[in-house]
């Protein structure tokens, strides 16, 4: 594979893919949809009072700050620097910080913390109490606030990393590694774009999303750039795509590095 002005070029594709009356029945029923719907409501009402919890909540404690800190200069301050600024490591504030979990999830970073460092051979092999007091500093040395309850596996689940005032992520920058879902449409001889696509969302390193198949999709328009075997037995089919963004969003398309059918019809 090599770059080219920006844009990745791969040379691989995958291609995948009872005795009561009437009126006492009527009085059991209307009971039982009477209570039906007191509990939708209560649940509507619920779901309506509970807001999403983000890193401005105050997720972990300044105990857990200080530890953190003493963990990461005997760990990881050779890597990433005093100032988390990045050395040999990448930076682990700022610009840099934004770009790889701007819409994440404080699970996410935990996950990242705790299998790539300390860097080499001694990746992941520190206590996990190690591993959420040094998240809790990472977090902290981002400007996150501190609150009155420690920071846990449990708790670190949901909770989403945005920026001060803001209720969702900033599109992706260009040349994320990403994934669409949509539906593949022929638009020249060999071109190819995907339509009704969802919002551009970073590699899981986990493994695909098993909702792909069948989320909502969305309004977006993917032109499928540098593809080098035809996609014509896709054509119509529902997709997931990987591939480099061009442009910030995707909004220049997609370079494509695999395709994967999730169903013969769409949408």
């Amino acid at each position: 594979m090599s770059c080219k002005q920006g844009r990745f070029v791969s040379s691989s594709r995958h291609f995948r893919q009872g005795g009561i009356g009437r009126g006492g029945r009527w009085v059991v029923l209307t009971t039982v949809l009477c209570a039906v719907g007191s509990a939708l409501a209560m649940a509507q009402g619920r779901g309506r009072g509970a807001a999403a919890r983000t890193v401005w909540d105050g997720i972990f404690m300044e105990d857990q700050v200080a530890r953190g800190a003493t963990a990461f200069s005997a760990n990881c301050v050779r890597c990433h620097g005093e100032q988390l600024e990045g050395i040999t490591g990448k930076a682990l504030v700022g610009d840099t910080f934004w770009r790889d979990f701007d819409g994440r999830t404080v699970q996410d970073l935990l996950d990242y913390v705790s299998k790539n460092m300390p860097n080499g051979a001694q990746a992941g092999t520190l206590a996990p109490d190690v591993y959420l007091d040094l998240v809790a500093f990472i977090l902290s040395r981002n400007d996150f606030p501190s609150g009155g309850a420690a920071l846990t596996a449990d708790s670190s689940v949901g909770v989403r990393i945005l920026r001060k005032g803001e209720t969702a992520p900033r599109p992706l920058p260009e040349n994320t590694a990403a994934t669409v879902v949509g539906c593949l449409a022929k638009t020249g001889t060999r071109e190819w774009t995907v339509n009704n696509g969802t919002e551009p969302e970073r590699v899981d390193p986990k493994g695909v999303n098993a909702s792909d198949a069948t989320r909502d999709l969305g309004n977006r328009s993917y032109p499928l750039l540098f593809v080098l075997q035809s996609l014509d037995k896709l054509v119509g089919h529902r997709v997931r795509v990987k591939g480099i963004l061009v442009g910030e969003g995707g909004s220049n398309g997609v370079n494509l590095t695999q395709i994967d059918s999730l169903s013969e019809t769409c949408p």
